[in-house]
């Protein structure tokens, strides 16, 4: 495959890093949200007296979650452009406004 079928294929180069930093972001999240989780799942096992096998449902819902804001990650990228859908998923990220002087 020649440089311009990849980059017909696939995009330029630029936007298939963005693409795969997106995804790697996403997978990060997830994985630091399900050891989060497992970080507190002793603990809700204790207070609501849950059985082993309901705490392995749980911990297998949320991993599960975590997929699915996977695949609706990248069905974003695809739709509004992959920089819109991280700066949208990253709330503490955007820019702030600067109030003008005469504003209150």
């Amino acid at each position: 495959m020649t440089d311009s079928t990849t980059a017909r294929t696939h995009g330029s180069s630029s936007e298939i890093r963005i693409r795969a930093l997106s995804a790697y972001l996403a997978i990060a999240a997830g994985l630091v949200t399900f050891a989060s989780l497992e970080f507190m799942l002793v603990e809700i096992q204790r207070e609501f007296s849950m059985s082993a096998d309901t705490t392995v449902v749980v911990a297998q819902v949320a991993s599960g979650a975590s997929l699915l804001a996977v695949f609706l990650a990248g069905a974003f990228a695809d739709r509004f452009g992959a920089r819109r859908t991280m700066v949208a998923a990253a709330p503490g990220a955007r820019p702030r406004r600067r109030r003008s002087e005469g504003s209150p």
